[in-house]
């Protein structure tokens, strides 16, 4: 509403902007990342509740797109249209962004194929919470060319173990970091020896009543696998 109010020359013209923002909202679909039983779309139930939004605006991404393939004498080319006419603003949707790479992985192939099918379409991504690093990852070019936004964005300071961790940031003189530090990539190792720290070292201390993100510290999450352990926030992993 504050770019449709910009876009009309700052007017204070509550129906005027109301009406394009109806006709706007009518062109766009909400797509979770992942397949149904993930958590985005578990998310997208309460996203539509709290923005009182019609369910129509919401889709899976087999319902919203379909596919075409061009043949020539060489080879041929696959794209992905819109199922649906008018439609020419697709909203992806998850609960966290670590590190970029499982929407890397999961939209990766398919980006290229939507602008390639429609000319013009508007993608874009948002998020509960992201990480800066992950959102540099996703506004580069090759993905949502800088419209991917979060409600919460998750900066260095905010790694359990970071020089300038804000959890850290009123300990008593006597306390060392890097013992606390030491503690949980020990026992982290033991856990998860790939990711001690979490999934690319994110060091998040971070769950949700849904699950717990493996970009949290492990030994926060695991279900002792490998060692005796009883975690306080547990993590369901996905079975793939």
């Amino acid at each position: 509403m504050q770019r449709i109010r910009r876009n009309l020359g700052g007017t204070k013209n509550i129906a005027q902007i109301q009406e394009v923002y109806e006709r706007e909202l009518r062109s766009t679909r909400f797509i979770s990342v992942g397949n149904p039983s993930e958590s985005g779309a578990h998310l997208l139930y309460y996203f539509r509740q709290v923005n009182y939004l019609s369910k129509n605006l919401f889709c899976d991404f087999a319902q919203a797109f379909s596919t075409s393939v061009s043949k020539n004498a060489k080879d041929s080319t696959v794209s992905l249209l819109p199922r649906e006419t008018g439609v020419s603003r697709i909203v992806f949707f998850d609960d966290l962004v670590g590190s970029g790479t499982q929407i890397t992985r999961y939209l990766g192939d398919y980006l290229p194929k939507i602008r390639l099918g429609t000319s013009g379409i508007d993608l874009r991504f948002m998020s509960l919470f992201a990480t800066t690093q992950g959102l540099t990852r996703l506004n580069s070019q090759a993905l949502f060319d800088g419209k991917s936004s979060t409600l919460f964005e998750l900066d260095d300071t905010y790694k359990a173990f970071d020089v300038n961790s804000r959890s850290l940031a009123s300990a008593p003189e006597w306390f060392e970091r890097s013992k606390l530090e030491a503690l949980a990539k020990h026992y982290g190792h033991a856990l998860r020896p790939s990711m001690p720290l979490g999934y690319k070292d994110n060091q998040l201390l971070i769950a949700f009543s849904h699950n717990t993100p493996n970009n949290t510290l492990p030994i926060f999450w695991d279900e002792g696998s490998k060692i005796a352990w009883n975690p306080v926030f547990i993590r369901f992993d996905k079975k793939y």
